[in-house]
Order: C-alpha cells, then sequence, then structure tokens
C-alpha cells in the first residue's frame, strides 16, 4: 500500500505515482537487488549440484569461452565485477587447471587469458544446464517482452553510471 504525501492518495494503478515511491519495496534498486539476490542464490545452487564452481568463476569460465575476452581487465570490464574478486577467483581457477595465464607478450604488466582444454569440457558440460536454468527464468516472457526488458535494463545501467543528480 502506498502511502499519502501532500494530500494525494498515490494510486498504484498510476505509473506517475509509481515513479515517486514513497516505500522502499517500491523502490526499482530495492526490487532490482532482491531479484539479484535470488538468482545469484539459484545460479550458486545449481552450480554447487553440477561442479565445484562458484558463481563468480562460472562467469569467467563463460566470458572467457566467449572468445571476447582473454584478461583480466577485459572480465572486469565486460562482466562488472570487482577486480580484487575476480582476481582470486582466476587465481582458484588456474589452480584448478582449468584456466591458462601467460605474459602478455605485448604489455608485460598484463597476462592472456584462455581456457585449457579440461576447463573447456568443464564449460561444454556446465552451458547446457545454466542455458536450461535461462529458458526456465525467462519462460514466462514473450520474446518482445524479453526485447524489451533488457532494452530497459540497458537505459538502467547507463542511468546507473551517472552520478551528478
Amino acid at each position: 500500500m502506498l502511502t499519502m504525501k501532500n494530500n494525494h492518495m498515490p494510486d498504484e494503478n498510476n505509473i506517475a505515482d509509481m515513479v515517486r515511491p514513497t516505500e522502499v519495496k517500491h523502490f526499482v534498486t530495492y526490487t532490482m537487488a532482491r531479484v539479484q539476490a535470488k538468482l545469484n542464490a539459484q545460479g550458486a545452487a545449481i552450480l554447487k549440484r553440477h561442479s565445484k564452481l562458484s558463481l563468480v568463476q562460472w562467469r569467467v569460465i563463460a566470458l572467457l569461452a566467449s572468445g571476447n575476452c582473454d584478461s583480466l581487465t577485459t572480465l572486469c570490464r565486460l562482466s562488472g565485477m570487482d577486480k580484487g574478486q575476480v582476481s582470486r577467483k582466476l587465481t582458484q581457477l588456474v589452480s584448478d587447471g582449468l584456466v591458462r595465464s601467460r605474459l602478455d607478450e605485448e604489455d608485460h604488466r598484463s597476462q592472456k587469458l584462455s581456457l585449457t582444454d579440461e576447463g573447456l569440457v568443464l564449460y561444454d558440460r556446465i552451458l547446457p544446464i545454466m542455458r536450461s536454468r535461462q529458458a526456465h527464468i525467462t519462460g514466462e516472457i514473450s520474446q518482445d517482452e524479453l526485447a524489451i526488458l533488457l532494452e530497459m535494463l540497458g537505459r538502467i545501467e547507463t542511468a546507473a553510471d551517472r552520478r551528478d543528480f
């Protein structure tokens, strides 16, 4: 139930009233944080059941498998994850023989990353499970709705980069 403010009772069916939430549970950021926490818990449980990977490790492996990323800097930029956290998970993945790290010949301060054969086998085994999860999550959403949702999330992500308001 929305609360009264300035002698105006917000109408839950009126979008103008919904964009001026008076309770934290109506904030977009609050809802997104709750959804993210649930999705992270779900993903971690699935990975625990099928592998020894953490969610961050899975994301690192999936990004490396995409071929669009071969360094810690690129991993962090594409994923939005903390550099320290990714670095610790990479160290473990290298130690476990799933990721190969070699000195970048052009920039000796940087490492080039790639999946080992064992890392690729694990990726190929876990990917169908994670695709099934994705299908479950989006199963009640039409392709048009999904496209709109992703476009809106992109706008929210862009707005989240601003600090001058």
